[in-house]
């Protein structure tokens, strides 16, 4: 966070020095460009890599400092550095200044109540918090009480060449552009009455559209809010705004015509009010200070022009500001990383090419305070050598808990978590992983995931981080050294990190090899896959490609899956399931049972699944629906690629052109919709989107039209619809998947659909409606379905 800060004001203060030193020499919309670089180092927290000309090798060293009111492990006033993990094992340093029997810490040693202070980051942090959420609200209140104010006081005016909305308001001093998504134009009466003064005002605000103005100062309000703090970002968004208005005013003269120059300044400054520019309002307003406006008159008499020499000053300066800026320092790089690649396929395995050393990253300093510190606990378990390991809430806090060794009537604390989630926390030993035994902590750390923390109990009974992990653990031996490693996956399987220990030290590598327990994690969350449908002859008989993380596929990972003692020959049609990128291993699923293959690097295994049901309980799966009687496994794959088979083909029929023939709007659509529901009679029977029987009936809305393009949401080449859809599904599995809110049973007078004299309808009939719009554009017709609520 600190280099973040200290990296944007040096790059805000580089634009503005440079602003300075050029202005005159260099054209304004040049100038304006420059706070490009400002805007995305302030909305962009990463650094690319590491420079020894970063600015943020100037920070000092981040160190672990121990709360001022709690007592160090010694009793003294010092605390002691904690123990390299590799020694966590091994006796207590000779200078250590520790007790060296930490069994027999006394009560009288922690501070009385066990109270603490609460930690300076997380007081920082909410106070950002709440400034940022306030500052916010101020800046979405001012917006829209300005665009209420507008609406009420503003009057449409026709004007053609205007190219955008142009409205006529009282309620305003200068001509402005408001609006995100469908910005307009708005003048004043004084403006509206005077053709010159028109014609001018329109010209510079359609410049300001052209230039997205209305979205720069959106993001400006963003950067605002983030940092309410920092008077510099204040400083950087008012001129930038105000470079935003010299460059707009260049292009408005560029596109008038220069003879009409002199017309347009003086014409600018009657329009201009001089008055400070509101920082938080996204509207393109002509308010400036004095010393504002003798600038941007002085700009346009003199008609800077950027020369080649200011321009190379510019890209050098800019280069150089960027690479101190947008690079991370070298200081806290791990030394000579290429000295443990050299090694690679000495003793480390397959691991070793991309390793690089690991420090476990502690996040509080071990200390001692009383038992009676604890509030509700959350956690209470011994270990099989006798230490006790508690989780519990700090007394009146609704956010900060602390993990802790308790010992009689004290509590050695060694891990602190600010957090509002209140339980599924626990401990558990663990034996001989990366050459160590000790105990994990586990409990949430984010939505939807588990952290897993390992640690030792070094030569004072103290623990020690040995590797924190991120959401699904997994404990083998991956680089085939005969030692037990640790691999951890990040945001579903994003990134994966591999620990393993070598050469006495520990090391990470995001390299892996395939394991059943690692594809069926990354298939689940972290990775695009492949279904392939085989036939009983092996032929391919179709297949296709699922993104990262999709719907229905973590039912994978929510599975019980026992290995079987031989190999299964099956039978049947066959789904394989390959990761992206993965040409070594796959799974595959067989008709009529519940058993998974696993095909990998070290040969064939096959899994016998079980929990299906509490696995569609815990995990979503497709359409929310439960397993039919007697589904398989394999047919509720077979589920999930024939949904997946529908989304791809309606996909495509949404997208269908409807040439345009003469034909009517309730023609039009009626094709497009006709060619959309076709989908649901051309997939496979048994396919959970399957009908026997559909009717599409259309009914233009020309009500909905009008007051939409009277609102200025559509033009006068889209229409709304509405669709009623009357469909006969094959089996109950269909009807499940287009239930939706208005669906019920064709035909039932309670219902408050029409009953169309239509003797085709078949028995079993459903219905439901939607609203639509279609579009005449110059190819054809284009349909969209709005949904059940609105157009």
């Amino acid at each position: 966070m600190m280099g973040w800060m200290l990296s944007s004001a040096v790059l805000t203060l580089t634009v503005i020095a440079l602003r300075c030193a050029l202005r005159g020499r260099i054209s304004p919309r040049t100038q304006y460009a420059l706070w490009l670089l400002v805007l995305v180092r302030l909305l962009v927290p990463v650094s690319f890599g590491v420079s020894s000309l970063s600015v943020m090798n100037a920070l000092p060293e981040r160190v672990q400092v121990v709360r001022s009111d709690t007592k160090p492990l010694d009793g003294g006033t010092e605390a002691t550095p904690a123990a390299p993990v590799q020694d966590a094992a091994g006796p207590a340093s000779p200078d250590s200044t520790r007790s060296s029997q930490p069994d027999a810490m006394p009560a009288a040693a922690a501070p009385a109540g066990g109270r603490t202070a609460v930690r300076w980051e997380t007081l920082a942090g909410a106070v950002w918090l709440a400034g940022t959420a306030a500052v916010g609200t101020v800046f979405l209140a001012a917006n829209l009480h300005f665009y209420g104010t507008l609406r009420r006081s503003r009057r449409k005016i026709e004007c053609q060449e205007a190219g955008l909305p142009v409205y006529e308001s009282c309620a305003i001093e200068t001509p402005c552009l408001f609006g995100l998504f469908h910005p307009a134009v708005y003048i004043t009466p004084e403006a509206a009455a005077d053709g010159e003064t028109l014609r001018y005002a329109l010209a510079h605000e359609r410049t300001h559209c052209r230039h997205g103005d209305h979205l720069w100062a959106l993001l400006r309000g963003a950067c605002l809010a983030l940092y309410w703090w920092d008077p510099l970002v204040w400083w950087a968004a008012e001129l930038s705004r105000r470079d935003a208005e010299l460059a707009c005013d260049e292009d408005a003269v560029r596109g008038l015509g220069e003879h009409e120059r002199a017309a347009y300044g003086r014409t600018l400054i009657r329009m201009t009010c001089e008055k400070r520019a509101a920082p938080l309002l996204t509207a393109t307003m002509m308010t400036d200070s004095a010393r504002g406006l003798r600038e941007c008159i002085a700009l346009l008499v003199k008609r800077p022009k950027t020369t080649a020499r200011a321009a190379f000053a510019v890209l050098a300066v800019l280069s150089l500001s960027a690479a101190c800026t947008f690079t991370g320092g070298t200081s806290g790089a791990p030394t000579e990383p290429g000295a443990v690649r050299e090694e690679a396929g000495r003793d480390g395995g397959s691991l070793l090419p991309d390793a690089e050393p690991y420090i476990p990253p502690n996040n509080m300093e071990p200390d001692i305070v009383s038992a009676d510190a604890m509030g509700d606990v959350l956690c209470d378990e011994t270990m099989p050598d006798g230490t006790r390991i508690v989780c519990y809430w700090e007394p009146g806090s609704e956010y900060t808990k602390y993990w802790a060794v308790r010992r009689g009537d004290t509590l050695l604390r060694f891990c602190a978590e600010d957090s509002a989630y209140g339980g599924e926390y626990g401990a558990e030993p663990f034996s001989n992983v990366l050459g160590q035994d000790g105990f994990r902590i586990l409990g949430p750390r984010g939505a939807g995931y588990f952290a897993y923390d390992y640690y030792v109990l070094d030569g004072e009974g103290v623990p020690r981080l040995l590797a924190g992990c991120a959401n699904h653990v997994e404990e083998a031996d991956f680089n085939g050294d005969g030692e037990t490693d640790l691999r951890w996956f990040y945001h579903g399987g994003r990134e994966i990190t591999t620990c393993f220990r070598y050469d006495g030290g520990l090391y990470t590598s995001p390299a892996y090899t395939p394991t059943f327990e690692t594809d069926r994690y990354l298939a689940a969350y972290g990775s695009a896959v492949r279904l392939t449908l085989l036939a009983d002859s092996g032929a391919v008989d179709g297949s296709m490609d699922l993104p990262e993380g999709a719907y229905g596929l973590n039912l994978l990972e929510e599975l019980t899956c026992t290995p079987l003692e031989t190999a299964y020959a099956g039978s049947g049609r066959t789904i394989r399931l390959r990761l992206a990128g993965q040409e070594d291993s796959y799974f595959e699923f067989y008709e009529g049972t519940n058993i998974i293959g696993y095909f990998g690097g070290s040969g064939a295994a096959f899994y016998e699944v079980g929990g299906i049901a509490d696995a569609l309980r815990v995990g979503y799966f497709i359409s929310d629906s439960p397993a039919q009687d007697g589904e398989t496994f394999f047919d509720l794959m077979m589920r999930l690629y024939r949904e997946k088979e529908f989304d791809t083909l309606r996909g495509a029929a949404e997208q269908t052109l409807i040439s345009d023939r003469g034909q009517t709007l309730r023609e039009a659509a009626q094709e497009w919709m006709d060619a959309c529901q076709e989908v649901h009679l051309s997939v496979p029977s048994g396919s959970p989107e399957k009908f026997t029987w559909v009717k599409n009936v259309i009914t233009p809305k020309d009500d909905v039209t009008e007051l939409l393009r009277q609102q200025g949401e559509i033009d006068e080449n889209v229409y709304c619809f509405g669709l009623t859809v009357v469909f006969v599904p094959e089996n109950e599995l269909a009807l499940v998947y287009n239930m939706a809110g208005n669906t019920d049973a064709y035909g039932d007078p309670n219902n408050g659909y029409p009953v169309f004299e239509d003797a085709e309808v078949p028995d079993g009939a459903y219905i439901y409606s939607r609203q639509c719009r279609i579009t005449r554009e110059a190819d054809g017709w284009h349909g969209s379905i709005e949904g059940t609520g609105g157009y």
